[in-house]
């Protein structure tokens, strides 16, 4: 069986996601954690990892070559109640994927039409293995558009900005108002882009949890998959 949850940055995704795999005892695919890594093997790839990319440099980060691409190819995801962890070689590099640095890059290097087929086809192989829950922006429309279930979350912005602020694995330190501003532009990318938008699917169930807790919003999304 598979279960997608998409939805933007801050909608309480991942932790839902989480909650939900493991009430379920399902395996849990990451899509947002595989494009933070392909984003750090690039910016590593071309010795930019760690510094204040200028505005050129972000703009470079568009042309991704077949080299790039299967570097994604080549990590290992795992997965195990205490959570997602992905490995290049014999390294495991999850810690660093949650360094800010990372996530303008993420959102650029997301768009290109290589790194999401490599990233597409690891998502395909782990779900031929086991019942999943998929979350990310695109799953219930592009990667796993016949899931069994598909839900889309949302929240208010100023609520998935507190949300953000307040997630210690994030680490970042920002004003509310700006992190909103960069937000909005993270959703206007994300909708607006050619390939794969960040819409719900046709069938999927919308949750707005912006008054709901996290429990509310599992137990919500577990009751409708148990219930069929």
């Amino acid at each position: 069986m598979i279960v997608t949850i998409d939805g933007p940055a801050g909608a309480g995704k991942s932790s839902a996601a989480r909650g939900t795999a493991r009430r379920l005892n399902f395996f849990l695919v990451q899509s947002g954690l595989m494009y933070r890594t392909a984003a750090y093997l690039i910016l590593v790839r071309r010795d930019l990892w760690g510094k204040d990319l200028t505005k050129e440099q972000i703009e470079s980060l568009r042309k991704v070559s077949d080299d790039d691409a299967n570097l994604v190819r080549e990590l290992l995801y795992r997965y195990d109640d205490g959570g997602a962890h992905i490995s290049v070689g014999n390294v495991d590099v999850t810690e660093e994927l949650s360094a800010v640095c990372v996530s303008e890059p993420t959102s650029i290097i997301s768009q290109n039409k290589l790194i999401r087929q490599a990233v597409m086809e690891l998502q395909h192989d782990l779900a031929k293995h086991n019942n999943i829950v998929a979350e990310g922006r695109d799953c219930g429309t592009v990667v796993f558009p016949h899931a069994e279930f598909k839900f889309f979350l949302t929240a208010d912005l100023g609520v998935r900005a507190q949300r953000i602020l307040g997630d210690p694995d994030r680490k970042i330190e920002a004003e509310t108002t700006d992190l909103e501003e960069a937000l909005t532009a993270r959703d206007k990318r994300d909708k607006e882009r050619n390939l794969a938008p960040m819409i719900p699917h046709k069938d999927a169930i919308i949750i707005d949890n912006t008054d709901l807790t996290l429990a509310q919003t599992v137990d919500h999304i577990v009751d409708k998959v148990k219930a069929g």
